[in-house]
Order: structure tokens, then sequence, then C-alpha cells
């Protein structure tokens, strides 16, 4: 699919992890704290000084747990190492596929942005590079479903975006003439979804339950009788949750029936 016109706002995620230490590095780091070892034990017997060897150790000690643990040190002193909390680029993944999947691909796209920026390694990995082409299909979908629901519907309801909120929906529609509800909020997924990722959509259904806001969720993949199940179970009266799935024009009845069940 082709990546659609314009940029994911400036959105990120701050507590991102980032790579771990390469072999090369962390060869390195070995080699510095067996030195330096080696250096404190020598200082022992050449030198007068009471602090210098004991320094000279515990620089050794920090180089060799770098080496051994493979994270970099984020503080130390002469009590404690505290080391730096890293994570593999398949960990990244998994959280973005995660963030994908129950927040949107703009919120996934700055959270591996931000990751990059701070080990602009990760951009090199090939499932940092697949993850990546996942958030532009998703953003191509995205745009597709809301240039459908303009070419069918766009005469009782208007498409606004929803970027830079928490709410949870990916975009509002705002029924035209007479409606029994004044919006309706649209969740658009591309792939499959999880039974764990249906959990966490029904926690923001609930967030917007206090408004009595319909929800639309618009899927790429075929339907089953379980995810169905579990949209049913989440949907109430005051608060209907109408689940469809589009993939091209040739569903585009069926998604104009799911939006005006809404209005």
């Amino acid at each position: 699919m082709t990546d659609p016109a314009g940029s994911p706002p400036p959105q990120r995620h701050d507590d991102h992890p980032v790579s771990n230490l390469n072999r090369w590095e962390r060869s390195a780091a070995a080699v510095v704290g067996v030195s330096m070892a080696g250096l404190g034990v020598l200082a022992v017997f050449v030198t007068e000084s009471e602090a210098g060897p004991p320094v000279l150790i515990l620089i050794s000690a920090v180089f060799l747990l770098i080496a051994i643990q493979g994270t970099a040190v984020r503080r130390a002193n002469k009590e404690s190492v505290e080391l730096e909390r890293r994570a593999s680029p398949r960990e990244i993944v998994r959280e973005a596929k995660q963030i994908l999947a129950t927040e949107g691909p703009y919120e996934a796209g700055a959270f591996i942005e931000g990751a990059a920026l701070v080990d602009p390694k990760l951009a090199q990995s090939s499932v940092i590079q697949d993850v990546q082409a996942s958030i532009r299909d998703s953003l191509s979908y995205l745009s597709a479903v809301k240039a459908a629901i303009r070419t069918v519907a766009g005469h009782v309801v208007g498409v606004f975006d929803n970027r830079g909120s928490d709410d949870g929906y990916d975009f509002v529609l705002m029924p035209k003439g007479n409606a029994r509800v004044p919006m309706i909020a649209c969740v658009v997924k591309y792939h499959s979804l999880e039974s764990n990722h249906v959990a966490q959509l029904g926690a923001n259904f609930d967030t917007a339950n206090r408004m009595g806001i319909p929800f639309l969720i618009v899927i790429s993949s075929r339907i089953t009788p379980h995810i169905q199940d579990q949209f049913d179970r989440i949907s109430q009266p005051d608060q209907p949750v109408i689940l469809t799935s589009w993939r091209d024009a040739s569903d585009n009845a069926d998604l104009l029936a799911a939006i005006e069940s809404l209005r």
C-alpha cells in the first residue's frame, strides 16, 4: 500500500527502551575492566597511595559488569552501580506492535521514532524496518477507510481527524441533519485483532462511555465469531459498538450500513 500524505503528529512515548551493547562494545568493556583490575593490583605493591588501588579496582568492576550484562552505566559511586535498562530490537518491536493494535499507527510511529533518536542503530534492524512497514500500511489503510466513508456516506456524515488526542479513537463522524447522536467515534485497525487487544479497546470505550459516544470499529481482516462475541459483550444499549470489515470498494455497502445503524 502507498504511504499516505502527511506525517505523524509530534507525539512520543518517552519510556521506550533502547538496544543492548553489541559484541564489540562488550568486548572492549571487558578488556578495559581486566586492564584496570591488573593496574589496581599492581598499584597495591608499587605505590603508597591508599585511595588509588581501590578506585582502579572499582572502575574495573564497573567495566566488567558492563561486559557481562551488556548495558550502559546510568550512575556509579563507591556504594552502588546502576545499569541502564535496555532491550533488544525485538522487544521494542513487541511494544510497538502492542501500541499499534491498542492505540494507533501515529502513536506506534512516534514510539519507534523516539527509540531511533536515542539509538540510531535501531534503524538498521530488519525487525524494526518490518514494523515500520506495518505502521505505513496501517496509515494507508486508515486513509483509505476515511476516503471510503466520504464516498459512500459523505451526504450523511463529515469526517474529522482526532490526532494528538488520547481518547482512544482515530477520527470522528459528525452526522448531518436529524441524528439521534451528535458524534460517532471511529477506530480503524489494519490486520487482525487479538483478544488482549479487544480488551484494551474496551477500556478505551469505557473512558468515552461517560459521554455516551457510539463506536464504529473498522478492521481489514475477516471478523471471526470469537472477536464478534467479544465486541458484543463490550457494546451497551446507551453506547453501541459496531464492528465491520472493510477491504476495498466491494465492502462499501456494509460500511454504509454500519454507519446508518449508529445514526
